[in-house]
This record gives C-alpha cells, sequence and structure tokens, in this order.
C-alpha cells in the first residue's frame, strides 16, 4: 500500500501473510522491522473500487432544482418553480404543493446506485432503456428555451421483484 501524505512524502506499507496462531500478520513500514497488525485490515484494503465509488447519481442540490419533468409510458407531469413556490405547468397548469414538490426534487437528487452495471455487461439489454419505464429531467435554469438539463432514464426492474431499477444518467 502506498500512502501519499499532504506534505506529498511516500510511505510504503508491505503486508505479508497471518501468522500461525491470533488473527494477526506481519507487516513493514517503507522496509523497516517487521510489525504484527490485525488482519482485518486486509479485508478492509480488498475493498473493490465500486464500494469505494460515490453512489449518488445526481450532484445537484435539490434546492437549487427550479424544473422537473416526469415521462412516463402513459403521460407527462411538468412543474416549474419561481421563488419559493411551485407550479404544475402539464398536464395543466395549477399551482403546485410545494413541500411535496420540494421533497420529491430532495428523493430524485437523492437517488443512490446500489450496483454498478459496466457499459459492456450481458445485463445491458435486459435493461430496456429503449423503453424506459419513467424518465426523469431536472434543470436548475429557470425555465428558458434552452436550459441546462440532467435526465435520469429509468429501465427495466432488475429481477422479477421490482426492488432495483437499471437507471442510465445524461452524464
Amino acid at each position: 500500500v502506498d500512502l501519499i501524505g499532504n506534505d506529498g512524502k511516500d510511505t510504503k506499507l508491505l503486508i505479508g501473510n497471518k501468522t500461525g496462531s491470533g488473527d494477526v500478520m506481519y507487516a513493514k513500514v517503507d522496509g523497516g522491522d517487521a510489525n504484527l497488525i490485525d488482519s482485518s485490515l486486509t479485508k478492509t484494503l480488498k475493498t473493490a473500487a465500486d464500494d469505494l465509488r460515490d453512489k449518488h447519481l445526481l450532484t445537484a442540490n435539490s434546492t437549487d432544482i427550479k424544473q422537473i419533468r416526469i415521462t412516463t409510458p402513459t403521460g407527462m407531469l411538468e412543474m416549474s418553480k419561481t421563488g419559493d413556490h411551485w407550479l404544475i405547468t402539464k398536464p395543466a397548469q395549477v399551482p403546485g404543493d410545494s413541500e411535496s414538490i420540494s421533497s420529491l426534487a430532495s428523493t430524485i437528487v437523492g437517488t443512490e446506485a446500489t450496483e454498478f452495471v459496466k457499459s459492456d455487461s450481458d445485463e445491458l439489454p435486459f435493461a430496456r432503456f429503449d423503453h424506459p419505464a419513467i424518465e426523469v429531467w431536472i434543470s436548475s435554469d429557470a425555465p428558458t428555451t434552452q436550459p441546462v438539463v440532467t435526465t435520469l432514464t429509468i429501465g427495466a426492474p432488475d429481477s422479477l421483484t421490482n426492488e432495483h431499477y437499471f437507471v442510465r444518467t445524461s452524464d
């Protein structure tokens, strides 16, 4: 393990085998003397890269969201925010419940991955991004003709239990 400190100093930790007794193993720091350490460190260090990734799919802050569009195979719901007030703009223009829509924005922004699927995975054809279950479009720009948007495309469930869905982000 190579550790690089804030000062740029490089420290090398070499981890050896377990000892014959107890739950300890050998270790050396920068080629120095052999030491005994708790072997649980190796389990922590073998953590898969995906376990260390940020699971949040979106980087937006929910309070910055000014527009939301949710499209399903059966319809569309659009909302826009002016100040602290939300307005439902489609399918009909009516005042929105600001607390409920703000909670929805928090839920959208808080969406986390439970697992990452590689771009060449055999599972991707089953994701059904060509016929998504839901498409969620958000923007932190006020309603304009060309806002900057982020889209979550929610595809098919990953199993018959419908507990997890395939999701793709526009970025």
